[in-house]
């Protein structure tokens, strides 16, 4: 049996990852309720544990849960108006630590009834305890999962990094409206590469880890799973790495949508301003015993600046969608775009169509379509 990460307090690292999870279901749930077209929800926690650690924080599902519960005045009536249902799907290998996780979710749905006035509750919880490696190859979970008019959302918070291997990847890329986050331990992927044991997850050959540079060593396998995308498919991947004492983990998030990814990366960016991307400066942007912060740009807003410019002056982005794909593919916020429109405008390099179109800072849905006229 792998780990048990319930036994132990959750460690600094950990909390984040749980707010990171946390703060990307907080964005997602209500986008989804509001959708017209989504008659179902489906959310998905495959590696759910008991739901809290000795001294009662809650982890993912539970988070969930509370989540859900904090948003029911707000989201409760749309489901009951519309029909609509949010079905939560929690699976947990050991039967022991089932019971307890229902134990621990009841809690909170008892809590939630007794404040709610609507007698059929949409929400329903299922329990199970199956290996999850069963799961993501069942053809029923497959088939449910290509329903196109239910919405889903996966979390895969596995302590090692055996359970999204290639296979798994393409079927998660595959999946209409869905949109998943996990967490993999980077370091033991780099440390032991060349072992039999990573070779049967990965292609490690194509990983090139650089060992002078171990805390990028996320962001090498978080770019190692953007090229099993198939190159006519238009998909969003983005990474956080997350420092834990002397080794790094990491959180994977995939999306199709571009709304999708922006809400993810302003969860990124608001806890990293540097580089949207780790806790521990991974761009040396500041000396690490530095206690000042320069209020200058990062090396990362730099470079995706750079790139957006290119690509502008090299006629690849002709209007403002693919200049926003490009940033968002890129890991930057929408403004960086909008700030470099604006920046080459000014500069008289180019012109945008019509000339009214606003260059606000906005978001993805709200931002206008203008086209872009190199000079």
């Amino acid at each position: 049996m792998g780990k048990d990460i319930n036994e132990k307090p959750f460690d600094d690292g950990t909390k984040l990852k749980l707010e990171i999870f946390q703060t990307c279901f907080k964005e997602w749930f209500p986008v989804l309720v509001h959708n017209h077209e989504t008659r179902e929800i489906f959310i998905a926690d495959l590696l759910a544990g008991s739901g809290t650690d000795p001294d009662g924080l809650p982890g993912s599902p539970l988070l969930i849960i509370e989540e859900i519960c904090r948003q029911k005045e707000r989201c409760c009536k749309q489901l009951v108006t519309y029909n609509k249902i949010v079905n939560v799907y929690l699976n947990e290998i050991d039967e022991q630590k089932t019971k307890q996780l229902r134990h621990n979710v009841q809690q909170h749905l008892v809590s939630c009834k007794d404040k709610c006035g609507y007698t059929n509750c949409p929400i329903h919880v299922h329990y199970r305890s199956k290996d999850v490696d069963k799961i993501m190859r069942n053809n029923r979970f497959r088939n449910y999962m290509s329903d196109s008019h239910r919405a889903k959302f996966i979390i895969l918070d596995q302590y090692g990094f055996k359970h999204v291997d290639e296979e798994v990847f393409k079927s998660l890329i595959s999946y209409p409206k869905t949109d998943f986050i996990f967490f993999i331990a980077s370091s033991f992927v780099r440390r032991f590469a060349k072992s039999e044991v990573v070779k049967k997850y990965f292609h490690s050959h194509k990983i090139n880890f650089d060992e002078k540079r171990p805390k990028e060593c996320h962001r090498i396998i978080v770019d190692y799973y953007k090229t099993l995308i198939p190159s006519d498919k238009d998909y969003f991947i983005h990474g956080f790495t997350i420092k834990k004492e002397s080794n790094y983990w990491g959180l994977v998030f995939g999306t199709s949508h571009m709304y999708g990814m922006e809400k993810f990366l302003n969860t990124c960016w608001n806890i990293d301003k540097d580089s949207g991307e780790s806790n521990c400066n991974i761009n040396d942007d500041f000396p690490e015993d530095s206690l000042l912060r320069w209020n200058i740009e990062s090396n990362k807003i730099n470079q995706i600046k750079e790139d957006i410019e290119k690509g502008i002056l090299n006629r690849e982005i002709k209007n403002s969608v693919e200049g926003l794909s490009l940033t968002l593919h890129l890991g930057g916020l929408p403004r960086f775009f909008q700030e470099t429109v604006k920046k080459l405008s000014e500069e008289g390099k180019i012109q945008i169509d019509p000339p009214s179109a606003k260059l606000s800072k906005g978001k993805v849905h709200r931002m206008e379509k203008y086209s872009i006229i190199v000079k």
